[in-house]
């Protein structure tokens, strides 16, 4: 008898696993943007970009940057009027990489250049959630926006090239100094975050 009712049972356990993970991924979903997956989908394309560019797969390295401008524009879209100049700039620089792969001319120097620009407005973008975050109290979101920011300045550091990783460290620095101390006094660390923004406007000059 019992194993007659076998099939019943891992129906139902069937069915709850996946209604675990419908529920999971539609409350992925509705986390804010800065936090939620879309936010790691440019990275991700940019470094397969290059991967497949390196090994000449010119098809693939241009289907993956068609994803990181799609996956950038969204990430624009949904921003605040604080982050969008800057990832105006971004996406212009991925849409140049773009349309040069479009003419059938893949430059690696092009490409890491522009998605150092591409990825350094992200962060600015992340910072200027957390900063957001932290002005309402949400703490948790805060922190977790300055880490998807240094997920994304480990990237530009792969990507730069010569002086430029200077820059990079010295932000890296500070982000790093927020991430080690999670109680840090709320108006400290609204002065870090506008510290970090306005090494990041240094750091646009610079490239």
């Amino acid at each position: 008898m019992s194993f007659k009712r076998a099939p019943y049972y891992l129906s139902v356990l069937i069915g709850a696993i996946v209604l675990f993970n419908i529920v999971g991924f539609i409350k992925a979903e509705r986390a804010p943007v800065a936090i939620s997956s879309h936010a790691s989908i440019p990275n991700y394309a940019l470094q397969n970009a290059r991967i497949y560019l390196s090994d000449k797969e010119y098809s693939r390295s241009s289907l993956y940057m068609d994803e990181a401008v799609r996956s950038f524009q969204y990430l624009r879209d949904k921003s605040t009027d604080e982050s969008r100049q800057k990832l105006d700039a971004g996406l212009k620089a991925l849409r140049t990489v773009k349309s040069q792969m479009d003419l059938g001319y893949f430059n690696e120097t092009s490409l890491n250049k522009n998605s150092v620009i591409a990825l350094n407005a992200l962060i600015y973008y992340e910072i200027a959630s957390a900063k957001d975050f932290i002005l309402e109290d949400k703490r948790p979101e805060a922190m977790k926006a300055v880490s998807f920011a240094i997920d994304n300045l480990r990237y530009a550091l792969d990507f730069a090239e010569g002086n430029k990783k200077e820059y990079e460290v010295q932000v890296f620095s500070d982000m790093d100094m927020i991430m080690s101390d999670y109680y840090m006094d709320k108006s400290d660390f609204i002065e870090t975050l506008d510290s970090i923004l306005v090494e990041l406007d240094d750091l646009e000059v610079a490239y």
